[in-house]
């Protein structure tokens, strides 16, 4: 039995716990701590998560075409899924409904990783054999891309939802909070100026729970170029 993956290597997430299953992805250091060599960065916005039937959560990570890794962590801190050196997107199980972290990332080109949050119940994700929440959910590419100094970001929600709009560095830092309240079902779109901002890449993020079955949650990321 070892000490559970999220503190041995990110030690933000949980501060203590024991998992019942070993914590082995490859894609970071093995240490208290992630000391040595071994040790990734975070980068949000790299890793996406779809709910899948039965429970099954397929994981995309950009930047890499294989050998990705990743872990399913449920709520009590417990990780409860590992998959180790697997194609991009890579697959995990959640054991039951709930509310669960994912932690993916790999080591090529560069050692990264992300942290996405999703709740599953088997109503809530499921109707009849098909995804709740899919296409009629969408966030746009940002237009113009690239662009100085504003730009426009679109997304649809397909049921009243309570809706997050971050915008991220490459490092992982939040550099702004675009939307953060309850939206009715519809197209939206959000002017953002980026003026006071060093050109470069940034991550903007979605995050919108169906405010009828909150377990129910859309989440997307895209890219975006600031060139000044």
């Amino acid at each position: 039995m070892r000490i559970a993956f999220a503190v041995v290597v990110f030690g933000v997430l949980f501060l203590s716990y024991v998992s019942h299953v070993p914590s082995q992805p490859s894609f970071n250091g093995t240490t208290p701590g992630c000391g040595g060599g071994g040790c990734h960065t975070f980068q949000a916005g790299i890793a996406s998560v779809t709910p899948k039937a039965n429970l099954q959560l397929q994981v995309s990570l950009s930047g890499a075409s294989g050998n990705v890794a990743g872990e399913l962590v449920d709520s009590t801190g417990a990780v409860v899924a590992v998959v180790d050196l697997s194609n991009n997107p890579l697959t995990l199980a959640a054991p039951r409904a709930g509310r669960y972290t994912v932690n993916a990332g790999y080591k090529s080109p560069s050692r990264r990783w992300d942290s996405v949050q999703v709740s599953l119940t088997l109503t809530d994700v499921l109707t009849q054999g098909e995804e709740m929440v899919g296409d009629a959910f969408k966030l746009d590419q940002n237009y113009p891309n690239p662009f100085n100094p504003a730009t426009s970001i679109g997304y649809t929600l397909a049921r009243e939802s309570r809706v997050k709009l971050e915008v991220y560095n490459t490092i992982g830092e939040l550099v702004s909070t675009l939307v953060e309240k309850n939206q009715e079902a519809g197209t939206y779109s959000i002017r953002y100026d980026m003026s006071g901002l060093a050109s470069g890449v940034y991550v903007y993020r979605i995050v919108a729970a169906d405010l009828q079955s909150p377990a129910a949650v859309f989440t997307q990321t895209r890219k975006m170029l600031l060139m000044k």
